[in-house]
Order: C-alpha cells, then sequence, then structure tokens
C-alpha cells in the first residue's frame, strides 16, 4: 500500500500528459506484472517447506536361500516385507526455513518498486525530449518567420536598389535549410514517440506541452531511499538465514512400521524409531552458521557502501541542477539583450545603416539561445526524474 501511495505522489506531481502515459505503463506493463508472480514463487516455496517429507513405502523380499528362491516354512527368516518410513523435521526448522522465502518475497516487492520508479524515469526522459522537440520545432518556425518577414524587407530594398541579389540569395538559403531542419526535427519526434510506445505498449498520439521547470525535490534520506531499502530487506533475509543455520544441527527424526509375511509361519511386524546425531557439529553445520555471519558482515558493509553512493548521486545531482539553473538564468538574460540589439539592427536596416549579414548573424545567436534555453529546461526535468528514481 505505501508503495502506490509513493507511485501516485511522483505521477500527479508530472504534467496531466505525462501522468497519463505514466498511468498506461504502470496498468500495461508485462514486467511488473511479473513481480507479482515471483514474489507469489517464492511464498509457495516457503510453504513447501513447512511441511514434512513425504513417506516411503518399501516392498522387499528378504533373507531367500539360494537353492529355493521364495519364502518358504523351511526357510523361517525368509519373507515379504512392507515397509513404512516417514522422516520427521523439527517445526523450528521447518519455520526457518519458510520465513527465508518469505523475506525474499519482500525482496520483490522493492525490486518492484526500483523496476516501477526506473520506468517512469525513462518515460519521463523520453517525453521531456519529446516535447523539447516540438519546442523545437515551433522556434525553428519562429526563425522561418523571421527570415520570410527579412527577405520581403530586403525584397522591397532590391526594388529600390537598396539591397544586393546576394542578400536574397543569401535569405533564400537560410530559408531552405530552415525549412530541412523542421523536417528532420518531425523525424527524430517519430523515433522519440517510437521509444515511448514501447514502453506503455500502446498505440497513443501525443499533443505535447508547454515545457515548464520541474522544482527539484527536496528532504532526500538516503537511509529511505528505494535502493538502500533494497539491501536492507537482502540483509534481513541474510539474518533468517543465520536463524536457519543456527538450528540445522537440531536432531530429525524417523519413525517406521514393518510387516513381514511367512507362508504357513505367523506374520511378523517391527516398529522403529530413528534420529539424527549432531556429532560432526565441529566439522560441518558449524561452517554453515560461520558462512551466515560472514555474508551478514558483507551485506552490512554493502549497505553503508550504498548509503554513501546514494547520498553522493543525490547530491551530485543536486548541484548538476543547481548549476545548470543559473546557466539557464543566465541564458534568459542573453536572449532578453539580443532581442533588444535585433530590434536596433532591424530599424538601422530600414535606413540603410547597417548589413543583412549583420542582422543574420545576431539571429543565428538568438536563435541557437532559444534552442539552447529550452534544451536546458528539459535536462534539468531529467535530472529531477532522476532525483525523484532514487528516493
Amino acid at each position: 500500500m505505501l508503495v502506490l501511495v509513493i507511485l501516485f505522489s511522483i505521477v500527479f506531481s508530472f504534467s496531466s500528459e505525462l501522468q497519463k502515459l505514466i498511468n498506461i505503463a504502470l496498468k500495461k506493463n508485462e514486467k511488473i506484472k511479473s513481480y507479482y508472480f515471483e514474489k507469489r514463487a517464492f511464498i509457495n516455496r516457503g510453504k513447501f517447506f513447512l511441511s514434512i517429507p513425504n513417506p516411503q513405502l518399501k516392498f522387499s523380499l528378504r533373507n531367500f536361500d539360494t537353492e529355493v528362491p521364495i519364502a518358504r516354512k523351511e526357510n523361517p527368516m525368509s519373507s515379504y516385507a512392507i515397509t513404512f518410513t516417514q522422516n520427521y523435521i523439527l517445526p523450528i526448522k521447518r519455520d526457518k526455513k519458510f520465513r527465508i522465502f518469505v523475506n525474499k518475497s519482500k525482496e520483490v516487492d522493492i525490486e518492484r518498486e526500483i523496476f516501477t520508479k526506473n520506468l517512469i524515469k525513462n518515460l519521463s526522459f523520453l517525453y521531456y525530449d519529446y516535447i523539447f522537440n516540438l519546442e523545437k520545432e515551433n522556434i525553428l518556425k519562429e526563425i522561418l518567420e523571421d527570415l520570410k518577414f527579412l527577405k520581403k524587407i530586403t525584397d522591397e530594398k532590391y526594388v529600390y536598389g537598396k539591397a544586393l541579389l546576394s542578400d536574397i540569395l543569401l535569405l533564400k538559403a537560410e530559408i531552405l535549410k530552415t525549412e530541412k531542419e523542421i523536417l528532420s526535427v518531425k523525424a527524430e519526434r517519430e523515433e522519440i514517440l517510437a521509444g515511448i510506445k514501447a514502453l506503455i505498449y500502446e498505440e497513443i498520439d501525443l499533443k505535447g506541452e508547454k515545457l515548464r521547470l520541474r522544482p527539484f525535490p527536496k528532504d532526500f534520506n538516503p537511509d529511505t531511499s528505494v535502493y538502500t531499502k533494497l539491501v536492507k530487506e537482502q540483509l534481513n533475509t541474510l539474518m533468517e538465514e543465520y536463524k536457519f543455520a543456527k538450528v540445522q544441527h537440531l536432531p530429525d527424526f524417523s519413525f517406521s512400521v514393518d510387516y513381514a509375511i511367512r507362508p504357513e509361519l505367523p506374520d511378523m511386524f517391527s516398529i522403529s524409531v530413528g534420529i539424527t546425531l549432531p556429532i560432526w557439529y565441529k566439522k560441518r553445520e558449524k561452517y554453515l552458521v560461520l558462512e551466515s555471519i560472514d555474508k551478514i558482515k558483507a551485506k552490512k558493509k554493502e549497505l553503508k557502501d550504498t548509503i554513501i553512493a546514494i547520498k553522493r548521486e543525490y547530491e551530485g545531482l543536486e548541484k548538476k541542477h543547481t548549476l545548470l539553473k543559473k546557466a539557464l538564468e543566465s541564458l534568459n538574460r542573453e536572449i532578453r539583450t539580443k532581442e533588444g540589439e535585433i530590434e536596433s539592427l532591424l530599424i538601422a536596416y530600414k535606413y540603410d545603416e547597417t548589413d543583412i549579414r549583420e542582422i543574420i548573424r545576431a539571429y543565428r545567436i538568438l536563435w541557437k539561445l532559444k534552442i539552447e534555453e529550452k534544451f536546458l529546461i528539459a535536462q534539468l526535468n531529467k535530472i529531477v526524474a532522476e532525483a525523484e528514481a532514487l528516493r
């Protein structure tokens, strides 16, 4: 239940279209469904160990002599025998074994949570690429309109002999280049869309939403990270294995009932009880305990390393996000400055005080800055998605 609450809190923090994609993926993804059966498999395996082994039924032909190989009264030791044997494993040993697999089933829950978080992250990455692609196309279309506007002005100036034919040809080349780039961007978007469809197992038409900057997640605790939780649960499983190893030397019992049929002589039956003796504990079962202890020590070291690694990864993402956000703010200032310069250049161009190439150079810088701005927002959102996947 807690996992669902966490996942839904992540989902509702996204934009509505991305939320729709995530909901479809969580519902239809076959890998997510597989974890249910994997968990159930561990529970069933544990239940298998709760029960005692199957009894054994044995039919024997006993003590036949070599002269007449059948049971007969002349050979009173000869008989046909049926033996029923039941081995009995102590309940404490069966229960300890069962708990190992119960805990393994808990590991599956966390593995499912990790997979789900990564699925959301990968889907988010693709979606941010998709809407960046749309934003880039919109910018390119604006560039195309700007170029056509410049060409219109240049055509008018050319009529009055105030512009060169080379200026018009230059603008035509820029227009063709931009139209070609728009087609290339559309092709890239189809490839991204194919990747999204592969994750959600469904055909879908995306409208695309405005690329908005998402806030970086705060209050991160590496001790409660999903990756830390997995190692902790693995440690719990090893603890259960240790408890099982400690009772492995305890004696097991066996019970047998034997019924022998002797021709023309009274039938015979026997009852026996057996018990295993842990006389080789120091040379055998003791090493299972020592193995478990070493595994636990190793897993505790791994737990410490995981906490440190997750903390460093999160801090790295946070620093990267801060730096890129500052770069975005600087970029926004540059865009506003460049837009002011272009307004001045356009006025100057009308009065023949500047060259068309100077305007195009300024426009190229502005176009590059605008595309870079959208790219940075997409990258910042990807960093946020990465940080969310660590929680």
